[in-house]
């Protein structure tokens, strides 16, 4: 029977294989390259099957690099047979015109193509191959070509700040459906970035500000990921608006506003090797889905409840009378402190 009270969107590893090296990357560096933890094919069906027989969500394949999973088209052929909703979540290095027809007959609904910058250069020096820019473009064209919606997702750091602009124009150029922006997290691989390349509080706030201004052009769907601060903003600005006898709508991503950090409460994380976690930049296992079903992992997981508990929460961000709508990054209160129920560093006290 399905149940309404399951996670809207599910991510799942499938595959620890990558042919790129990005110092941004969530994964510790080299862990798992050779994908032999992943989940064969009787463990993935049963992960498939009793996602789809408690609820109606949206699974995203991933990876490392999903592309690399020889099975990939199975699995996502017998998800979209089970009714669940399909996307991939990929470096676009790999989608020749072959390809890409392959995804737009598969079933899958979009495809999020990594873009870090809107220069080459910048782009394959994150991610540690030369012509990767190159490759992540044609790929883009190509899934465009065949028909299958395109989104770009981009990692920004203080080294792209201020890239936003060309990215997103770069965005418009291609006609992508949406242009999600992902705060970096240090965790894993982007654990070694240095300091100085990593957003402080005023960059942070420098990039949601510009979110907000450029979500009123909506030739793209923006979203801004792991900032639950923007929510605070977004509904600052609109009650600004409403106080000004203007409309107020359309100032803010669709699906932001109110729901804060989604960690655990809509969205999940399922690693290569079965761990279900809070989100991917949250490398706490609440438990396996070899050991134990997704259902059971996501109804009593204990860590899973505390995280869906606002009062369970310290510091400022246990305080704080917006953590309805906030309640700060757990993931990156987790990176930086250590305790997943800290302050969020990032934190916008006072914008």
């Amino acid at each position: 029977m399905i149940q309404s009270n399951g996670p809207r969107m599910i991510f799942w590893e499938t595959t620890s294989k990558c042919n790129l090296s990005c110092s941004h990357c969530r994964r510790e560096p080299g862990a798992g390259d050779s994908g032999r933890e992943d989940l064969d094919w009787d463990q993935t069906r049963l992960l498939l099957d009793g996602i789809a027989d408690k609820w109606a969500t949206m699974l995203v394949l991933s990876g490392g690099e999903p592309l690399l999973r020889e099975d990939i088209f199975g699995v996502a052929a017998y998800a979209v047979a089970l009714g669940l909703q399909v996307g991939l979540a990929t470096n676009g290095t790999l989608i020749d015109e072959t390809m890409a027809d392959r995804i737009a007959c598969s079933g899958m609904r979009v495809a999020a193509v990594s873009l870090d910058s809107a220069n080459p250069e910048s782009h394959n020096r994150k991610r540690g191959q030369k012509g990767c820019y190159e490759q992540a473009v044609k790929g883009i064209v190509n899934l465009k070509n065949a028909g299958v919606p395109v989104q770009i997702n981009t990692t920004v750091t203080s080294e792209n700040l201020n890239e936003m602009e060309g990215i997103y124009n770069l965005a418009a150029h291609f006609g992508v459906t949406a242009l999600h922006f992902f705060i970096h997290i240090p965790v894993g691989c982007g654990a070694t970035i240095p300091k100085t390349q990593r957003l402080d509080v005023h960059g942070y706030l420098k990039t949601l500000q510009w979110v907000l201004r450029k979500s009123a052009d909506k030739r793209i769907r923006l979203r801004v990921t792991c900032a639950p601060q923007y929510n605070r903003l977004a509904k600052k600005e609109s009650e600004s608006q409403r106080s000004a006898g203007k409309d107020g709508s359309g100032q803010h991503p669709r699906g932001q506003f109110n729901t804060g950090c989604l960690a655990g409460k809509a969205i999940c994380f399922i690693s290569s090797d079965g761990q279900v976690q809070p989100c991917g930049y949250l490398p706490l296992s609440c438990g396996n889905v070899r050991e134990s079903s997704i259902f059971e992992i996501w109804n009593e997981a204990a860590l899973l409840r505390q995280l869906r508990d606002q009062n369970s929460l310290k510091g400022k961000c246990g305080k704080c009378g917006k953590n309805d709508i906030c309640g700060g990054c757990r993931a990156r209160a987790y990176a930086v402190t250590g305790d997943v129920l800290e302050d969020d560093p990032l934190c916008l006290s006072n914008a």
